[in-house]
């Protein structure tokens, strides 16, 4: 059983024969002006007088509980243990909880326990709340409280989003404030866009209006880019836009896309869209990137739509880049064959080594190989013949050695035959290895003073 350190802080009798009462947690929740009675905010969070039944024998429960742990189908233990949780917390839900400790996986007690504290919520977000409260930090405690808080957001959205922001810290806050910004949204996306925008300064507000944006931009996007768009230039109004055009473009590219040119102050937006778009129709997006007026923003899109190309079908790409101009044509080139390299590198070498340029292909192929899989990189260049090792590989070879294996990576470096290269790639080792390890690299200095001074 995986300790987790739950703490279920109910003082000693916890659970006795009789009815416990459950010790109170004294964070205050902020008035609510518009919380129905159901749901009305208590004076502090509590629990109030958690009802066990009055045996106190959860036996039954943790047997029936044992047998659904036994399946070792994960999707449906999964399924059975929220429909148990949901359905014991829906009439004893201090009894469901004390059910928690007996669940060892991380992940079907975070299952269970997501499940009985949203059951909770709908009649006592509080309690459930200071339930959440009572687990260690960590992702256990994270996911309850943004269940607790989801739930309460949907019947008092502004309570349950102050509360998240200034009452709770770290993955908590983070997940409560996600979870409270879409229940929000769901109901009222413009309301819950200018909580966000009242609280910009925080990093609830910032990460707020991204989920809030997301969601808007799947029911009404047009409402909400125009909403985002009249908001002055700040951090705020980028997370805003980039959050709803992201998510409209996933929809209706076309329509995201002829948005924005409408809207030249946003510009630098474009890529984004044109990078989003290339994921669903590279050609569409390629020939729109293409269109734009501006000739930097055009070059930027263009590299943007060529490298989601380039990781759906790179050959396919590269034949499209091969229609564009002498100019364009060989940033693309490059931008296609790095994003080839970091998926099949030696297919990528192969076309690279075809081309009339394959010098200045194949460096950039093998540049991303090494910084994406260095050891299969080194694997490959050691069993090149020594003829076939170029001062390109070598160079590169010796540059992703530095860190991990200096003296190698200085036998490669000297063993360039281009004096500005070798010199160079020298240097760089030399410095690398200083940086991690001084008194190493100083004495491997002292012992190699003629190699230094042939270089």
């Amino acid at each position: 059983m995986i300790a987790l350190g739950v703490i279920l802080a109910f003082g000693s009798g916890y659970f006795s024969a009789n009815h416990s009462k459950i010790l109170s947690f004294s964070r205050e929740v902020p008035p609510s002006s518009q919380t129905s009675k159901k749901h009305a905010p208590e004076e502090s969070l509590s629990w109030q007088n958690a009802d066990v039944e009055s045996s106190g024998n959860t036996t039954g429960s943790v047997d029936a509980l044992d047998q659904l742990l036994a399946s070792l189908d994960t999707k449906k233990r999964w399924g059975a243990l929220a429909s148990y949780g949901k359905k014991t917390a829906s009439t004893n839900p201090a009894k469901a909880w004390a059910l928690l400790p007996q669940i060892g996986g991380l992940a079907d007690r975070q299952v269970f326990a997501e499940s009985v504290i949203s059951e909770w919520a709908k009649t006592s977000p509080q309690a459930a709340i200071a339930a959440a409260q009572t687990l260690t930090a960590g992702e256990l405690k994270a996911s309850a409280m943004a269940a607790a808080i989801g739930q309460w957001a949907q019947s008092s959205p502004r309570e349950a989003m102050d509360f998240a922001a200034k009452n709770l810290t770290g993955s908590s806050r983070q997940m409560a404030v996600s979870a409270a910004a879409i229940e929000w949204a769901r109901s009222d996306a413009q309301a819950a866009a200018e909580w966000a925008l009242s609280n910009q300064q925080s990093t609830s507000g910032i990460q707020a209006i991204g989920e809030i944006m997301e969601f808007w931009g799947e029911t009404n996007p047009q409402l909400g880019a125009d909403w985002a768009s009249k908001l002055p230039a700040s951090v705020f109004q980028k997370q805003a836009l980039q959050s709803i055009l992201s998510k409209w473009t996933d929809q209706i590219p076309g329509e995201s896309a002829e948005w924005l040119v409408k809207h030249p102050l946003l510009d630098d937006l474009k890529p984004l869209v044109a990078a989003q778009w290339a994921k669903s129709d590279p050609a569409a997006a390629a020939a729109w990137a293409l269109s734009l007026p501006d000739s930097q923003i055009r070059e930027i899109a263009a590299l943007e739509v060529t490298g989601a190309w380039s990781a759906a079908d790179p050959q396919e790409a590269l034949a499209w880049i091969d229609k564009n101009s002498e100019s364009q044509r060989n940033s693309l080139q490059i931008q296609a064959l790095e994003t080839w390299a970091a998926d099949d590198p030696a297919a990528a070498l192969a076309w690279a080594n075809s081309q009339p340029e394959s010098s200045k292909f194949s460096e950039a192929v093998m540049n991303r190989w090494a910084e994406t899989n260095t050891k299969g990189f080194i694997s490959w260049a050691e069993k090149l013949p020594s003829a076939q090792k170029t001062d390109t590989i070598r160079s590169i070879e010796a540059l992703n050695l530095s860190d991990t294996e200096p003296e190698t990576a200085l036998q490669s470096a000297a063993s360039i035959t281009n004096s500005s290269l070798r010199i160079e790639s020298i240097e760089r080792v030399l410095t690398a290895w200083k940086r991690n390890d001084q008194a190493g690299a100083e004495n491997w200095i002292s012992n190699n003073q003629q190699l230094l001074k042939a270089r």
